[in-house]
């Protein structure tokens, strides 16, 4: 009997301290508490520090492949619209061109020419973060390949947003709410909505997701929109900034009147509209390899490998 209860009271202690009697670990593995896996996190941080460190290792080549295509948009967008529309002054009309149909024409250009910015800067924002040669003419064979698809679905998330926008303003105007109070209400949805679809081009681009790069992006960014929507946030936070200092720039160079005003207002433009577009496509380009890397495991390395 009395070695029943000393048994009994072995197995006990062996219960209530496994780790300690047996030597044996708990059973939580790294990364997980008891109440389950915690979330990797997505380094907000390190994500911008590493596209300013990019665009300004490459700021010539960065500029360049987003001024070349954007240039072109405003050039011929000036031809059928007037180039003083391009720098506030909608009173001028260069061309016969009925004003319905140059403005559409010109909406059309400068989306394709944003588009094969975007494709340009995703591939560029791979090899420069691996320190490995860069390949321009490869850029364009890839980034023409995939100009339908990113302008196709850049349309619609621009047509989401303008709905989802109209859903939030349109109630609250005819309930009387002052704008002022549902503008956070609007800016949270807004960019909530546009996280879920921030990763669309890089999926297009290297995964040739075609018209499937909405649904792709939602899938990886699940788990990590608000970071994401953190990360674009403090992007364009700088942004902004860029822009305005950049803007008076440009009304300087728009003051000197006439063409040659015109002209260089609009290469003005386009230096900071590359400037943006490098910024934001540089950082939606490493957002995308760092979701993969948590959620697939696979390097940016894999990644770029594409491209070869």
């Amino acid at each position: 009997m009395q070695k029943t209860q000393n048994g009994l009271g072995q197995l006990q202690n062996l219960d209530s301290h496994p780790a300690e009697k047996t030597g044996a670990t708990p059973n939580i593995q790294e990364n997980e508490t008891p109440a389950g896996p915690s979330k990797v996190s997505l380094g907000v941080g390190t994500l911008l520090g590493e596209s300013f460190s990019i665009i300004f290792r490459h700021i010539v080549l960065v500029v360049l492949l987003g001024f070349v295509p954007v240039l072109l948009g405003q050039i011929v967008t000036g031809l059928l619209a007037g180039y003083q529309i391009q720098v506030g002054s909608v009173d001028y009309q260069s061309s016969g061109l009925d004003n319905g149909l140059a403005t559409f024409l010109a909406v059309l250009i400068s989306i394709a020419a944003y588009t094969i910015t975007i494709a340009l800067l995703v591939q560029l924002a791979y090899d420069a973060k691996l320190r490995r040669r860069i390949r321009v003419r490869h850029y364009f064979t890839n980034a023409v390949r995939t100009v339908v698809p990113i302008a196709v679905l850049n349309i619609v998330i621009v047509a989401i947003l303008a709905i989802a926008g109209f859903a939030i303003v349109y109630p609250g105007g005819v309930a009387g709410i002052s704008p002022l109070m549902t503008l956070p209400v609007l800016f949270a949805l807004l960019a909530w909505i546009y996280s879920l679809f921030s990763v669309t081009a890089p999926a297009v681009v290297i995964e040739g997701a075609g018209f499937r790069g909405l649904g792709r992006s939602i899938s990886l960014t699940k788990d990590y929109r608000w970071p994401i929507v953190g990360c674009l946030f403090l992007a364009m936070i700088f942004a902004v900034i860029i822009f305005f200092v950049g803007g008076l720039l440009v009304a300087l160079l728009a003051a000197v009147g006439g063409i040659p005003g015109a002209i260089l207002a609009l290469i003005g433009l386009s230096v900071l509209y590359a400037v943006g577009t490098g910024l934001f496509s540089i950082l939606t380009a490493l957002i995308y390899a760092r979701l993969r890397e948590i959620k697939e495991g696979i390097g940016i390395e894999e990644i770029a490998a594409v491209f070869d």
